[in-house]
Parts: structure tokens; C-alpha cells; sequence
């Protein structure tokens, strides 16, 4: 009819988006390389229950590098690795900056450095009653959430369409997803997305232990093992990714290698409470039809589901009963139906127990790691699964799996207050 818009499956289609650039930093150090390495080997890298980016990483040219908040210390690095990653620093001087977005995601932001102002200033006045304010001018700027695109584009220059956006857990993944509707909808050339959490200062780790969600530090092996019949819950982490987005067209005419292609994106919620999971996985079914739904696709077109798994009894329940109504669905299976020796589900991944849980960073830290399965043709290993849950019915693998097919890979991300995202990527062609 004329005068319709065209439908989000004709605008994919026409208007495809590709990955050019990753960046990442993570408690295995700088770089997306060295956490695929260290996802390889199959080693955790938490200590002491955490997963910590060592301070000598921590290196970076912005002139107020030292003054800002730890997670926008992490996100300058990953985003301007990603930015260098894909030729962008080369192109400078051709590339219109009023046409380079940013959408940076974080749940905790500048939340360290809020503490250690509030701490220093607590201590002041109790000691010394008469000595004034010890507030630097600086800190009402760096403890902004903003600070986190603000340093970002400030020292990339970039001047288009760029925010911060905070979906709790789901962050990153949601930023991508905004990212993806700048390009779309034209307002940008080029998009940076991502995210960045430090939420390993004083505190934080308190709350969640308070909350029940995190499990016991003192035992290792039990750290955030998804999907696990011992699971007990999560272990935290530190860390920043971002991913350059931009139109296939304009990345051909840039000449840059394409690491990906983003076959669809959606955000979602799950209003059941401020922590509550739908048992049920329903509300999770619903996210990821809506998406394969948008993006023309099935179910039984994923080849990879990258899931959220925290490692908490409730969280991976949800998730594995979400799995298992969509694809036992796309079989025509019924769950008596179903034989010890039958495949049902996509391969699927859970890499928390790798990183920790990088809270409002986890899910563009874990699109990284899938781009990677997608290029290799390999899955990494499950770290601490032992013992498949029956509940969940998902039985990780405990081995290096090369030489696979993996053509499109679902990534998914579920945060508190019920924040739900989710994108599709696409393996490109070895042409």
C-alpha cells in the first residue's frame, strides 16, 4: 500500500550492519585475543572470587585519565582499541566526526568513585571539624553516569548522536541495540557501542552478597557454574568492551574487514519485580520469538545461544525453560518424547564463570567472545560445569569444540528491575 513504512524484517534486510572493530578489556588483560586465549584454556580468571583488571593495565593517553572513575578508565581503553581495531584512527582525517555515534551502557558507573569522595569527605569533617570542603571541581564531572560517553567521545572527538544508557545487567547489550537504530534510522555512519562496570570497590560486592546472589568465594570451583545440579550463584567482575557498528556499503567503501554481521536486535522487560525471575521462562520466550520473529528467522536458524547464565538457581532455570519451549517447539517435540541421544537445543555457552559477571559490560564483553566462536568455528569450554542440572536439561560442553558450524549465534542479557536484551549475529562470509 502506498505510504506504508516498511516492516524492522525489510529494513534488515536492506539495510545490514556489520561489526568492524572489538575492543576489550577484562581480567585477562587488554585486548579481545587475550580473552579468547584465556577462554581456550579453560582457566578462570577470578581470584579471591573476583575477576580484577590489574592496575597496570590501566594506561591510557586522555589527559584526565587519573581523575576518572574506574569503569570510564575501562571503557576509554576497550573503546578506543575497538576504534583503532577498525581503522578508524587511520580515516581521521575523512571521516565526518558529526557522523560517529557512541552509546555507552553501565548499571554501577562512576559508583567508586562517589564512595571514595563521600569517604574522604566523612573523614575530613570528623577530624578536622573547621578544615573545609576537601571536593575536588573535577568530581562533579566525573562522577556524572555521563562521564562515560562524555571522556569517550571527548577524546575520540566524536560529535554525533551518543548517550549513556543504564538496563542494569542488560546495559551493553541494549546499548548496541540503540546503536543499531542511530544507523538505521540514518542519524550516523559509524556507531560505537558497549559498555563498562567496576563494581569491585567497597560496597558493591557487600550488596550483592546481601541480595543472595553471589556464591560462596571460598569455594572455587563453584563460582558461577550455569546451569550447574551445584550451582549457587555468581561471582563479580570488572571490565569494558565496545563494538564499531557501522552499514555494510560504507564499510566495503572504507575497505575494513568485517567481523560480523548484527542480524537483529531488541530490548525487552520483564516487570515481575525489582529482582523477581518468571519461573516460567516465558517472559525470556517472548524476547527471543520477538527477535527471531523481527530478523525473518527460526529458532532452528541459531547455531549458538550465548545465554546470560549467572550461575543462580532461578536466573538459569528461567533461561533453560525458555530454551527448551522455543526449540522443542521448532522440533515438534514433546518432553516425553525426547531420547537421552537427541540434540534439541543450539550449542550454547555461559562464560561468567571466565570473566565473573561484568554486570552492565557482561553483554558486549560476551558479543566479543561470540564474534569469536563465529570467526574460529569453535566453542570454548564450560569452566567449573560438572553435573548437568535436570531442571535445565542443558549439558555444557567440558571440551574444546572446533571445526563446527556456526553461522548465527543469539546473545541474550537479563538484568534487576527486569531489563531484557538481545541481538543475533551472523558469521561473515569467507569471501
Amino acid at each position: 500500500m502506498k505510504g506504508t513504512l516498511p516492516s524492522h524484517r525489510k529494513i534488515f534486510a536492506f539495510d545490514s550492519i556489520v561489526v568492524t572493530g572489538i575492543g576489550v578489556i577484562s581480567a585477562a588483560g587488554t585486548g579481545s585475543d587475550a580473552l579468547w586465549q584465556a577462554a581456550l584454556e579453560g582457566r578462570s580468571l577470578l581470584k579471591n572470587g573476583v575477576g580484577m583488571v590489574e592496575d597496570t593495565q590501566l594506561c591510557h593517553p586522555y589527559r584526565y585519565f587519573n581523575k576518572l572513575s574506574r569503569a570510564t578508565q575501562l571503557a576509554l581503553i576497550a573503546a578506543t582499541e575497538a576504534y583503532d581495531s577498525a581503522g578508524l584512527h587511520l580515516d581521521a582525517h575523512q571521516t565526518n566526526k558529526h557522523r560517529i555515534g557512541l552509546v555507552a551502557g553501565t548499571s554501577r558507573a562512576a559508583n567508586d568513585l562517589i564512595c571514595q569522595v563521600t569517604a574522604r569527605t566523612l573523614k575530613s569533617v570528623s577530624a578536622f571539624p573547621n578544615s573545609g570542603s576537601l571536593i575536588r571541581p573535577s568530581e562533579a564531572l566525573h562522577t556524572a553516569v555521563a562521564s562515560l560517553s562524555g571522556a569517550l567521545c571527548q577524546f575520540l572527538e566524536i560529535q554525533g548522536p551518543a548517550l549513556t544508557v543504564s538496563a542494569t545487567c542488560a546495559s551493553s547489550t541494549a546499548a548496541i541495540a540503540q546503536a543499531a537504530d542511530q544507523l538505521l534510522l540514518g542519524h550516523a555512519d559509524i556507531m560505537i557501542a558497549g559498555g563498562a562496570e567496576a563494581p569491585l570497590g567497597e560496597g558493591v560486592r557487600e550488596m550483592f552478597e546481601a541480595a543472595g546472589i553471589l556464591a560462596d568465594p571460598s569455594e572455587v570451583e563453584n563460582l558461577c557454574r550455569a546451569f550447574d545440579r551445584q550451582r549457587s550463584g555468581s561471582a563479580l567482575g570488572e571490565g569494558a568492551a565496545f563494538l564499531v557498528l557501522e552499514r555494510e556499503s560504507d564499510a566495503l567503501r572504507r575497505g575494513v574487514r568485517m567481523l560480523a554481521r548484527l542480524g537483529g536486535w531488541m530490548t525487552g522487560m520483564e516487570p515481575a519485580g525489582r529482582a523477581a525471575v518468571d519461573e516460567s521462562g516465558k517472559a525470556i520466550e517472548r524476547l527471543i520469538a520477538g527477535l527471531l520473529n523481527r530478523c525473518g528467522l527460526c529458532a532452528r536458524d541459531i547455531d549458538l545461544i550465548h545465554s546470560h547464565g549467572t550461575g543462580t538457581r532461578l536466573n538459569d532455570l528461567a533461561e533453560s525453560r525458555a530454551f527448551r519451549n522455543l526449540w522443542l517447539n521448532a522440533k515438534s517435540l514433546k518432553e516425553s518424547e525426547l531420547t537421552e541421544s537427541q540434540q534439541v537445543f543450539p550449542w550454547i555457552q555461559a562464560t561468567k564463570a571466565l570473566t565473573g559477571h561484568t554486570l552492565g559490560a557482561s553483554g558486549a564483553v560476551e558479543s566479543c567472545l561470540t564474534i569469536q566462536m563465529l570467526q574460529h568455528q569453535t566453542i570454548p569450554p564450560a569452566i567449573h560445569f560438572t553435573e548437568m542440572d535436570p531442571e535445565c536439561g542443558i549439558d555444557l560442553n567440558r571440551q574444546v569444540l572446533s571445526g563446527l558450524k556456526l553461522n548465527r549465534a543469539l546473545k541474550i542479557s537479563l538484568g534487576f528491575w527486569g531489563h531484557q536484551a538481545a541481538i543475533v549475529l551472523e558469521r561473515m562470509n569467507d569471501e
